[in-house]
């Protein structure tokens, strides 16, 4: 006659024989390395809860004692990693729906990230009490700049402007080559689509492989080869008169120069 086994009852057979399927050894191996690198964000955590330490956090009924900080440190890793073990244990039982699973699963992330987001949650608050370098006032922005762009048209910069007046021609040349990018890519991608319907084999051949290749590509993929033919294949910016059109046209591996007008008083 089998014996039953009440379900309230801990029974270290049955939870060994419920986590072969997630391997047992190799989560006792994750539970060690989570317990050596979480204990020092534990530690640096209480540390910032012991009296006096943060200013922001003294209306807290609790303090960390300094004199157990060692010995909690390692109490409240070990309670962290024994829920762990817990919803592993829970997880290779099989019998959760889809939305009990998936609710447990991110509790189960918090708990585990726990250590390291209140560690940096008290660190930015100790920073902000005891470094003065955390400054987000920006009066510097009416400071100058002491010098001056090589593309400032059609602001008019000296040595003494300020940085916001420097930030409103950068603003105002992004907003340039945006605008520029924006007219060159559509007529670009007009050509490309006219002779995509062209009853040129070739042509049409031609532009279908161009769509292919650059709407597969990673847009990152290609910003890095472009950097790579830039400075690789083109000459250093101190022989750059050797690389010109006609003495009208520069270029080197810094980008292209070309001519402007400049209207003078007729």
């Amino acid at each position: 006659m089998s014996k039953k086994v009440d379900r309230g009852e801990f029974n270290l057979k049955q939870i060994l024989n419920n986590l072969n399927s997630i391997n047992f050894y190799l989560l006792l191996f994750f539970l060690v390395i989570y317990y050596r690198f979480s204990k020092s964000f534990v530690y640096e955590s209480l540390l910032h809860l012991t009296p006096g330490r943060l200013e922001k956090l003294d209306f807290l009924p609790v303090h960390v004692s300094p004199t157990g900080l060692d010995s909690l440190t390692v109490y409240v890793t070990l309670f962290i990693c024994a829920i762990i073990f817990a919803f592993f244990y829970n997880f290779s039982k099989g019998n959760l729906n889809q939305s009990t699973y998936n609710f447990r699963v991110q509790i189960f992330a918090l708990v585990c990230f726990s250590p390291i987001l209140s560690y940096f949650v008290l660190q930015i608050l100790w920073l902000l009490q005891t470094d003065s370098s955390w400054d987000f006032e920006i009066y510097f922005m009416d400071e100058s700049v002491g010098w001056i762009l090589t593309n400032q048209w059609p602001f008019d910069l000296g040595l003494n402007d300020t940085r916001w007046d420097f930030y409103k021609t950068g603003l105002f040349n992004s907003v340039r080559v945006v605008i520029a990018s924006i007219i060159l890519s559509t007529i670009l991608g007009i050509i490309i689509g006219v002779l995509r319907l062209s009853r040129n084999k070739l042509l049409s051949n031609l532009a279908k492989a161009y769509v292919d290749l650059f709407r597969n590509l990673p847009l990152i993929l290609q910003l890095l080869l472009i950097l790579v033919w830039f400075v690789t294949t083109l000459e250093p910016f101190r022989e750059v008169q050797d690389n010109n059109l006609l003495e009208w046209i520069y270029w080197s591996n810094r980008g292209f120069v070309f001519p402007k007008v400049v209207i003078q008083n007729m």
